[in-house]
């Protein structure tokens, strides 16, 4: 990985003097290196949240290949560990760190160091996106509404609106045009109930932005699901209506004990 980055700044012609190249300039390439490889086996996760990789990513001969670098995660049957916020936001910090050294603001840099920003950025909305799930299932964990199988059973997705809309969808499209933001609405009466169901719910297009969530019971029943409608841009996001659509939705799920209840 080190050596493709340091490939791919010499095709652009970027290098160090004196004695930066063995010191900041080594730093540098280790941190990014570092990042990149953190989010390799993650990668897809970034792209299906339109989470966009900078230009100099894709020119990575691995990724240009159409593979990827960390082939021991991909390809042994040991246990997956998920990607951390915490982790993925201390590499970024010291990558960070590399951006504030002289070299970093001269003229020849600046498009290369631009790319490594916007890298920064998205790996910090990313972040972003994981602590969001973590306070969702906090919530839940905490809930003391008992539900049959517990949090492993609880999914939370959100999907972004699209430009182009299947037909088949315009049941669930006509249903929640003009409902409110974060109004949980069940949809179980409108989507198919076969293998295929979390392809179709999961792939959903619609012309707003919608949180989806998913409780497998494990019995009859099957997998419900509710959806509701999120903000366009982050800056109106509601922390607390989104927490009241958690539970708003959580408590229609069939009850059973959960640890909180066992605890009271």
């Amino acid at each position: 990985m080190g050596n493709h980055v340091i490939d791919l700044l010499r095709i652009q012609k970027l290098e160090w003097f004196g004695n930066a190249h063995t010191t900041s300039g080594v730093q540098f390439v280790s941190r990014l290196s570092n990042l990149i490889w953190y989010i390799d086996p993650h990668r897809s996760k970034f792209i299906q949240r339109s989470y966009h990789f900078p230009k100099f990513i894709e020119e990575l001969p691995e990724y240009k290949a159409s593979s990827s670098y960390n082939q021991y995660y991909n390809n042994s049957h040991h246990k997956k560990i998920e990607i951390q916020a915490k982790t993925l936001k201390r590499h970024v910090e010291a990558l960070e760190n590399s951006l504030i050294q002289p070299w970093a603001s001269d003229k020849k840099w600046v498009q290369f160091i631009d790319e490594v920003i916007q890298l920064c950025a998205t790996s910090k909305k990313y972040v972003e996106y994981l602590d969001n799930v973590n306070n969702r299932m906090h919530i839940i964990h905490s809930s003391s509404i008992p539900i049959r199988n517990g949090i492993d059973h609880i999914k939370v997705l959100d999907i972004n609106k699209t430009s182009s809309m299947s037909n088949k969808y315009t049941d669930i499209i006509n249903l929640m045009q003009d409902k409110a933001e974060y109004d949980p609405i069940c949809i179980d009466n409108l989507i198919p109930h076969n293998v295929f169901q979390a392809a179709y719910l999961e792939g959903m297009e619609l012309p707003f932005n919608i949180t989806l969530y998913r409780y497998y019971s494990g019995n009859y029943i099957g997998t419900l699901n509710w959806i509701w409608k999120r903000p366009d841009t982050v800056e109106l996001f509601d922390k607390t209506k989104e927490s009241q659509s958690l539970l708003k939705a959580h408590e229609s799920l069939p009850k059973y004990s959960t640890r909180q209840m066992r605890k009271m």
